[in-house]
């Protein structure tokens, strides 16, 4: 009997304990929920030099809803495609690249990692569809957050991304 009380009462602990670990989740979900202007983005190559994928005065804007979802659009501003006439798919989808970029999907927070994860459903670029996307995040304020990313063998912006975001609701 008193086996059965023990392992009855674990179970309520462990159930409590999931419960209050989706609730955090919902908690942190909240915190970034929101729309986001596109500040800046620099990238680091491994040479260590500071570039700028999408200029100095990129423009963006990612969402997070408070249910999970997410979608991120970025633009190179007065940046001119050229002649695309004559390219295959992959390098059209290429150079479109270089000037927009966007996807969608869901999103999970990992506040001890320190990381949001984009759950990547449907991209510009049809390999990203169906991965993970780790974005290393710092609140720089209340309405301002840096996400950050390594993309090794990344052949599109290899090295450390970071993009800063301002809350615009």
């Amino acid at each position: 009997m008193r086996l059965k009380t023990s392992f009855a009462g674990l179970s309520i602990v462990v159930a409590l304990f999931a419960c209050q670990q989706q609730a955090d989740q919902a908690e942190r979900e909240r915190e970034l929920a929101g729309v986001w202007r596109l500040v800046s983005w620099q990238l680091t190559n491994a040479a260590g030099e500071i570039k700028y994928p999408y200029g100095e005065t990129p423009e963006g804007q990612i969402i997070y809803t408070a249910g999970g979802q997410m979608s991120a659009q970025l633009m190179y501003p007065g940046a001119e495609l050229g002649d695309m006439s004559g390219l295959d798919s992959a390098a059209a989808i290429s150079q479109v690249s270089r000037t927009f970029f966007a996807y969608y999907g869901t999103y999970t927070v990992d506040e001890v990692a320190g990381t949001v994860t984009h759950h990547v459903r449907g991209c510009l670029r049809p390999d990203w569809v169906g991965t993970d996307r780790v974005r290393h995040f710092a609140w720089l304020d209340r309405d301002r957050i840096s996400l950050s990313a390594t993309l090794e063998g990344d052949t599109t912006v290899p090295g450390e991304n970071v993009l800063v975001w301002e809350r615009v609701e």
